[in-house]
């Protein structure tokens, strides 16, 4: 079958209206998606500065998870510490009591002491957050990498608010009992020597005369008296300064872990601080990195509903050119009817 012959001008007017077709349809795709440049084929440069951007705000994205879950692995850290500060305060307040309470006042507050120090590590054992505790000297290391680039990070070692040595160096006290023995057994040591002394001297006043011994025995009695009373100072003295010294303790101890409560309160916030500025940063990082790839593959949907317009204003023009160009073709037809 042989080709069929189509004259000049509707051949031309047929290449108008299938060129302003394809463009309706490029105008309604980027419509209805809201972009100019869908494919590489839209525009090749165009479409592969906008994929860099796009790719790098992912890339930055994923970065701002991170440092999100940081914060809050921080916070925890920091909740934890402020609960283990409020604990270390009551007792600072128990430690100053004890100065001036009784045996029988102060065996209590010793034990309220230390129920307060095993408060402290289970406080720090349970302030970990998705397996990272940055509180109980387990050695775990917090690290955050802000970008691709190697430098651009922070690392956060963990702080160690127990109780032992390595941590707040709080011991538990011992016992008033403990005390009272080892006060007890001063006192003892005392009334052994005095007896010894009394009994030296008993011998030497017998040997010299029985009435002498007489009244010696007399002030035997009265050694004995002086000794009783001497054992009872010493056990009093002994006890007062065993109370005086878990007192100092205690006190000594709580202002320690105060103060050490106090620096490691300032190098969790300054992390925490750091690590929201960053994430800050990294927002509106994201954001301009976006907006920088949408200029190059967003379409003007003003432009673009004015566009399609004009083409529909076209394509009708078009149909009635090319319903000019059939008429001559139908006058010929005309000289053989």
């Amino acid at each position: 079958m042989a080709d069929i012959t189509l004259s000049t001008a509707v051949r031309d007017s047929l290449l108008s209206l299938q060129s302003t077709s394809d463009l309706i349809n490029r105008t309604n795709s980027r419509l209805s998606s809201g972009l100019k440049v869908n494919s590489a084929i839209d525009d090749a440069v165009a479409f592969f500065q906008s994929k860099a951007l796009s790719d790098r705000a992912a890339d930055f994205n994923e970065k701002k998870d991170t440092i999100d879950q940081a914060i809050s692995a921080l916070t925890a850290a920091n909740d934890g510490l402020e609960t283990v500060d409020s604990i270390v305060r009551q007792m600072k307040g128990l430690a100053q009591s004890m100065k001036s309470a009784t045996s029988t006042q102060l065996s209590e507050l010793l034990t309220q002491f230390n129920d307060l120090r095993t408060q402290i590590d289970n406080v720090t054992a349970d302030a970990s957050y998705q397996g990272t505790n940055l509180v109980n000297g387990t050695g775990q290391t917090l690290s955050v990498q802000f970008s691709e680039r190697t430098a651009s990070a922070i690392s956060v070692s963990s702080q160690d608010l127990r109780t032992g040595t390595a941590g707040l160096n709080i011991a538990r006290v011992t016992s008033i009992a403990s005390q009272t023995s080892v006060a007890s057994q001063t006192s003892v040591a005392r009334q052994e020597s005095i007896a010894s002394a009394a009994s030296q001297a008993s011998v030497a006043s017998n040997a010299v005369q029985t009435s002498v011994a007489s009244s010696a025995a007399g002030g035997v009695s009265g050694a004995a008296d002086a000794s009783a009373s001497a054992i009872a100072a010493v056990a009093s003295h002994a006890s007062v300064a065993s109370f005086a010294s878990i007192a100092s303790q205690t006190s000594v101890a709580s202002q320690a872990a105060v103060t050490s409560l106090r620096t490691t309160a300032t190098q969790l916030g300054t992390n925490i601080s750091l690590l929201q500025t960053r994430l800050d940063f990294t927002e509106r990082f994201v954001n301009t990195l976006e907006g920088g790839a949408s200029k190059f593959t967003l379409a003007d949907l003003n432009e673009e509903g004015a566009n399609l317009l004009a083409l529909q204003t076209r394509q009708a023009l078009g149909t009635q050119a090319l319903a000019f160009a059939s008429q001559s073709e139908q006058g010929i037809l005309q000289l053989f009817s």
